[in-house]
């Protein structure tokens, strides 16, 4: 007995292919942070540390789950901390590398 051919996809593997970098900005000016990944149904979660990295809460702007996280620069976020969850349809995920926002 021979069974059908059957063809198995496999999704893209996932894979943080451009990590973000730091971002020096003056008061008032804005910036982005951006990652580029790879991978089938990608989302993405920016995450912020207030505490030199000890902890991290999830950014809730209106660009916090795009590629490019964008925001404006305000004295009092001199120093802090970010990175991005990347997660893919099937639920795997990956941390990108943390960078910081500075002040200019």
């Amino acid at each position: 007995v021979i069974s059908e051919v059957v063809t198995l996809n496999l999704g893209a593997v996932l894979a943080i292919v451009q990590q973000p970098t730091d971002l020096i900005l003056p008061s008032g000016a804005s910036g982005s942070f951006v990652i580029n990944a790879e991978g089938y149904e990608i989302s993405y979660q920016w995450q912020v540390s207030q505490d030199g990295g000890s902890s991290f809460t999830n950014c809730t702007s209106e660009t916090a789950t795009e590629a490019e996280f964008s925001l404006t620069m305000k004295e009092r976020y001199d120093g802090r901390q970010y990175r991005c969850i990347v997660t893919d349809g099937s639920g795997k995920s990956m941390t990108s590398d943390i960078v910081t926002l500075k002040l200019s």
